[in-house]
């Protein structure tokens, strides 16, 4: 599934995850950025949801469904500990649900 073959590639880009738990997959790019994947949901791996910083004034748009989370919302607990994603921090998260979508995250994380 969307899930496996997106976990596949950032394998190959990004190398291993910095941290692995039941829930997520964990990578940091630099000091102040890193991104999440969610394994755990859905089971099926039809789409992955991605947690990524928000985007400063200068960072190119993302053309995937996404969600922005303010600084005081709550989201996944596991998101915390990653580069760019801490407590108190705005963060997307977007929906990644076909290969299109993950041609366009690895061209964003590799900008």
């Amino acid at each position: 599934m969307i899930r496996d073959i997106l976990l596949e590639r950032l394998n190959t880009q990004f190398g291993e995850p910095e941290r692995t738990t039941k829930k997520v997959m964990a990578w940091s790019i630099t000091q102040n950025f890193g991104f999440v994947v969610e394994v755990d949901v859905p089971q099926n791996g039809a789409f992955a949801n991605v947690w990524l910083p928000y985007p400063n004034c200068n960072s190119t748009t993302l053309n995937i469904p996404h969600l922005v989370y303010p600084a005081d919302k709550g989201r996944h607990s596991n998101t915390y500990q990653t580069a760019g994603l801490h407590r108190g921090e705005m963060a997307l998260k977007l929906k990644i649900s076909n290969a299109e979508d993950v041609e366009l995250l690895l061209q964003y994380l590799t900008l």
